[in-house]
């Protein structure tokens, strides 16, 4: 149960998901290049949640003892180690693909040290941005499982891109202020100017008009849980649920891009992934 936590298992749904949504946009196969992208993402995605409270745990004392290292149930250096197998076996995996998805898994591991292990400046800085790259490009990976970078940017997974990547931006940018709090319509702001992201998904003139009302529905879903707040201002707690409901409906966006490419049938499985996400917080909360 402790590591589960430590690896916020909750998020999983999310990055196969992307990986999925990836290879769908490009009508990919979902062949063993694919599956190897996957394993790697995912040992650099949670390998990277455990070296976030690795790092962080000092911190976590203070304002989250209840997490598995403040909290006496994982070791610091046990977290440590199993970091490093992780990242080193998804190098290692990365070795056998091609370049385009092997250059994508050492760019998310560069990303994911720098964030954890760069200090804080860097971090309060740049931190919201190298989280939004990292989404991003677990997004492009699943393409790149069987396109070349030449073709990404003519491709139907340059947009959907873009949007997963300012999504996370907007989102990590709500997630710093989980240890002090924020003023309600700041916090609110940042919700808004993220459920707006997508629209830049109907720049295309082929874009499916039923992509419309599924924007519709996403930005109710982000939004709806706030529309009765009487707070003026979002304590840790409240910015903490609200930043993992967002987490909750990001698999949505990837249903926005595949039906506007009518892509209807795996669009579904966006909903399969937010629901999972929303039912595995429950026993496994991530924050």
């Amino acid at each position: 149960m402790p590591w589960l936590q430590l690896l916020r298992v909750a998020l999983l749904p999310t990055l196969v998901w992307d990986v999925l949504a990836g290879a769908f946009l490009v009508g990919g196969p979902l062949d063993r290049t694919w599956g190897t992208c996957l394993l790697a993402a995912l040992l650099v995605y949670h390998g990277g949640m455990i070296a976030n409270d690795y790092c962080d745990r000092k911190i976590d004392a203070a304002s989250r003892p209840h997490r598995p290292i403040p909290s006496g149930r994982v070791r610091p250096l046990s977290a440590l180690f199993a970091c490093i197998v992780m990242f080193g076996g998804a190098f290692w995996i990365a070795q056998s693909l091609p370049t385009a998805p092997k250059t994508i898994i050492q760019a998310l591991i560069l990303i994911v040290l720098l964030y954890n292990f760069a200090g804080q400046p860097l971090r309060s800085w740049l931190g919201p941005a190298l989280l939004a790259s990292a989404r991003g490009s677990s997004l492009c990976l699943g393409g790149l499982a069987s396109i070349s970078f030449g073709e990404f940017f003519s491709s139907a997974l340059l947009w959907p891109a873009v949007v997963y990547s300012l999504f996370f931006l907007f989102t990590s940018r709500l997630a710093a202020y989980e240890e002090e709090g924020i003023p309600k319509m700041r916090g609110i702001s940042f919700l808004i100017v993220s459920g707006l992201t997508p629209l830049l998904l109907f720049n295309q003139p082929e874009s499916h008009a039923l992509s419309l009302l599924v924007w519709f529905l996403f930005s109710f879903w982000l939004l709806h849980p706030i529309l009765k707040d009487n707070l003026i201002r979002w304590e840790p707690e409240r910015v903490q649920s609200t930043v993992r409901h967002s987490l909750t409906a990001a698999p949505l966006l990837h249903s926005i891009a595949l039906v506007s490419v009518s892509a209807f049938p795996s669009a579904a499985l966006g909903l399969v992934a937010t629901l999972s996400v929303k039912s595995l917080a429950k026993y496994f909360p991530p924050e």
